[in-house]
């Protein structure tokens, strides 16, 4: 995985930015760029020490979100130390700051953010008192805060304040939800939700000091918009008056195939069109999908042609009816206006002829 560039900002200091790409894990087991510049402690978990202070301090981090998947941010944390016995019945032994997870940040007066805070209806009792966390959905826009939810959390979380728990955000198919737990998550809160092309999560601590063990970002492709490109009829038109006597730019059909189907399965009847790049040409998908049709739109990159040292012979590389990447010895040709994939390990074969499209059979 490359890491592209750490956005971190300290209440209103910012670093240089860093933006992760689509697949980010840190764990205080492992190294990670994630953690860089960052405090740790003995556990080598990242460390926040904001007791000191009354003012919210945010560790947002950036994410790489280009094609505006669906996408999960996974955090696991403890708040506060071990529990002090020795002054148990002088102060409440358990934090009773605010702490949370951020996401939509922009700066300090922009956010969405969930609070938690312990309630405890016995301080001074460790064994006869109830412990509970309150949880504050919230909006806070140019610094004015909006609450859209508030509730109390009695079960799935661990309230002990030297355990870990997980809080998660996950946005699917147009609803963000919100969870959180000890061993197993529990949906807090949901809403509809526009992914972005970055989205920046964290989190906020108030006066308080936090341990993080653990933080993953995993995005997760909206196959319907994946693989989009910009191309139009017009610009393989123009391609094939540019390119002259290639013989591979155009328009094609399908043929017909020989295929063993205990090892192949064709997604449709394809109709493409091949365009040219510096390594040879780009596969765009035109019309003809059967299986997976709703993840296909007019000019979706179907795949590719990579030139080989070999004359009138490219590797392909096909991305199957469900967007998945396949290029496993496979090779194409061109002969007599018939455009051949070989897929050799399935012992198949799939031609295409070339055409001219017009307005009324495009």
């Amino acid at each position: 995985m490359k890491i592209k560039t750490l956005f971190l900002a300290l209440l209103c200091l910012s670093l240089p930015s860093t933006t992760y790409s689509e697949h980010i894990f840190w764990d205080c087991n492992n190294d990670c760029d994630i953690s860089a510049g960052l405090d740790r402690n003995s556990r080598n978990e990242i460390f926040i020490d904001n007791a000191g202070s009354n003012r919210l301090k945010f560790i947002p981090f950036t994410f790489n979100n280009p094609d505006s998947c669906d996408f999960s941010f996974k955090i696991r944390l403890r708040d506060g130390d071990e529990i002090d016995n020795a002054s148990r019945l002088l102060s409440p032994s358990a934090p009773s700051a605010e702490f949370g997870i951020v996401w939509d940040y922009i700066d300090s007066d922009n956010y969405s953010s969930a609070i938690f805070k312990r309630n405890t209806n016995n301080h001074f009792d460790e064994i006869t008192r109830k412990d509970c966390f309150h949880v504050a959905i919230q909006v806070v826009s140019n610094g004015e805060k909006s609450i859209v939810k508030e509730s109390d959390i009695d079960s799935k979380m661990a309230f002990e304040p030297n355990k870990y728990n997980t809080f998660q955000i996950k946005v699917d198919n147009g609803v963000l939800s919100l969870s959180a737990g000890n061993k197993e998550l529990s949906t807090l809160f949901s809403c509809e939700y526009i992914p972005q092309k970055t989205f920046s999560a964290g989190i906020v601590a108030g006066k308080n000091k936090i341990s993080i063990k653990r933080i993953e970002f995993k995005s997760i492709p909206d196959k319907r918009v994946s693989n989009k490109t910009s191309y139009t009829q017009a610009d393989v038109e123009q391609a094939v008056k540019n390119t002259g006597n290639d013989f591979y730019v155009g328009f094609w059909r399908y043929f017909d195939r020989n295929t063993d189907d205990s090892r192949f399965e064709l997604g449709g009847k394809y109709t493409i069109a091949l365009v040219p790049t510096d390594s040879g040409y780009d596969i765009l998908y035109i019309s003809g999908a059967n299986r997976f049709s709703s993840y296909w739109s007019p000019y979706m990159k179907k795949g590719a042609l990579v030139r080989t040292p070999f004359y009138n012979q490219y590797e392909i590389h096909w991305f199957t009816a469900d967007k998945n990447l396949y290029f496993d010895e496979c090779y194409a040709s061109v002969s007599e206006d018939i455009l051949t994939l070989h897929f050799p390990i399935q012992q198949s074969t799939v031609r295409f002829y070339r055409f001219t499209p017009s307005s009324e059979n495009p």
